[in-house]
Parts: C-alpha cells; sequence; structure tokens
C-alpha cells in the first residue's frame, strides 16, 4: 500500500472515487476478514458519517443560497424533491 496521498482533480472525479470505493465495499465478504479488519471497516465508516453529513449540509447550503431549487424547478434543497 502506497503512502501517497490521492487528490482530486474535480469534483467529478472525487465522486467518481468515491462510488468506486463504495460499490467494493458493498461486495467485500465481511466474513472472510480478520476481526480486526472487520472491527477497522466498521468504525471507519461510521467516523465518515459526521463528515458526510458536513460536506452534504455545506452543497445543499450552496445550492439553496444559489437559488437551486427554483432552477430545478422543484422547489426543495434537495435535487429531484417537492417541497
Amino acid at each position: 500500500m502506497s503512502d501517497r496521498v490521492w487528490e482530486p482533480c474535480s469534483v467529478s472525479c472525487a465522486l467518481a472515487r468515491l462510488n468506486q470505493a463504495v460499490d467494493y465495499l458493498s461486495t467485500v465478504d465481511i466474513t472472510s476478514l480478520p476481526f480486526d479488519a472487520q472491527v477497522r471497516l466498521l468504525t471507519s465508516m461510521e467516523a465518515m458519517k459526521p463528515q458526510f453529513a458536513a460536506a452534504r449540509a455545506k452543497f445543499q447550503a450552496a445550492l439553496t443560497a444559489g437559488g437551486g431549487p427554483e432552477a430545478d424547478g422543484q422547489g426543495a434543497a434537495r435535487p429531484g424533491s417537492a417541497a
């Protein structure tokens, strides 16, 4: 495993990498992993919840401030949801 930190080139690139990671993790046979790896996986995923929520809130606020709900015709800050 490399010590090099991956830095995304764009939002699209970061989202693609995130989707790849989640797709991979959803196919892992967790029962085949050692106990410490299972614990590390679950605690890491739990630790990401606040980061994900904060990022989502930031983007949702920006969408709302930029007139996103009106721009997409839905009238709500969540794309594709009605008020």
